[in-house]
């Protein structure tokens, strides 16, 4: 397995098709809808009611709607990464891993805010990459902000990865002045046509977005999560590992877009300190970096005894938190 998705053949993203629905055969059979919580968005509470709806009269909706998010996340950081040539060579394993890495963790088997905000966050990962070979990078800056406005209407705590689009702009480009503010400009675009749209109709504009406030998270996992977490800790810094020893074989803009990931790994730690207590956890954010450097394992080793191994161990880890879940 590990051999097909090392190869950059066309019929992988069927094949990584085929590879997720086996992997997340329990997501069919037990979905779960976050409870809406004080910390969730309007537009994040009515997706929820639409989605709830829906799922009353066909019951798989909620659970092939999860799967198609996550295997389009897969295959967006796939592209990323093969955009970026952040491998010496283009693959497929990061979208496995990816999809290997979410079916570890009961918390990746329900509909949340951060499942969706995820999305696009990823998809403005794919419009910084672009920063490095544009001639017009004001509206590729301005479209950013956009995104990363509607990011927050589904997460609002997903407005602190402004700081990381703000370090990306110096990395990636000369320090221009008026990039920042157009970025700005863009992220507040969403948010200026909402309250005009609210103010012109005369609504009540209070409780559209939560507070931003820090909270101890208390994460609930069970024996094979924990399992599958110790794993992932230790291929993590197996990958950092390969990553430095390849990191100077890349290319320039290749290396600023590992900076950047290390950034965004820094911030999706924050984020787990920004939920309720009684929600089920979410590592979205983080599992995003998380999923490229264990990859640089899968890519970089020579034994291909040792990483055939180790996959097909997270597999069966991953059947044991599905089954455990039933």
């Amino acid at each position: 397995m590990i051999g097909n998705f090392k190869a950059n053949l066309p019929y992988n993203n069927f094949l990584l098709l085929i590879y997720g629905l086996l992997i997340k055969w329990t997501l069919f059979l037990h979905p779960v809808l976050t409870p809406i919580t004080s910390k969730d968005t309007f537009l994040f509470k009515s997706i929820h009611h639409f989605i709830t709806e829906i799922n009353s009269i066909f019951s798989p909706f909620a659970s092939i709607f999860i799967f198609i998010l996550i295997y389009i996340q897969a295959l967006m950081l796939n592209r990323l990464v093969g955009n970026q040539k952040m491998f010496l060579k283009p693959n497929y394993l990061t979208g496995m891993t990816y999809i290997l890495v979410t079916s570890m963790f009961s918390s990746f088997n329900t509909f949340s805010s951060t499942l969706l905000s995820a999305t696009i966050l990823i998809a403005i990962l794919s419009f910084l990459s672009k920063l490095t070979n544009t001639q017009d990078p004001k509206k590729i800056i301005f479209n950013i902000g956009i995104f990363l406005g509607v990011a927050s209407f589904l997460y609002f705590p997903s407005i602190i990865f402004l700081a990381l689009l703000f370090l990306t702009l110096f990395v990636m480009r000369p320090f221009r002045l008026a990039e920042p503010i157009i970025l700005i400009i863009g992220t507040i675009t969403p948010f200026y046509f909402l309250y005009s749209f609210n103010y012109l109709l005369d609504l009540n504009i209070k409780g559209l977005f939560p507070s931003l406030s820090l909270s101890q998270p208390v994460i609930h996992l069970n024996e094979s999560e924990i399992a599958g977490l110790v794993f992932v800790t230790l291929l993590f810094f197996v990958g950092v590992y390969y990553l430095q020893i390849n990191m100077n074989r890349l290319l320039v803009q290749s290396r600023k877009m590992w900076s950047v990931l290390f950034f965004f790994l820094m911030l999706s730690v924050l984020m787990i300190f920004m939920q309720e207590q009684h929600q089920i956890p979410n590592f979205h954010f983080i599992i995003i970096p998380i999923t490229l450097i264990i990859t640089s394992f899968f890519v970089y080793t020579e034994k291909k005894f040792i990483s055939s191994l180790i996959h097909w161990m997270l597999v069966a880890l991953s059947f044991l938190v599905g089954y455990y879940n039933l």
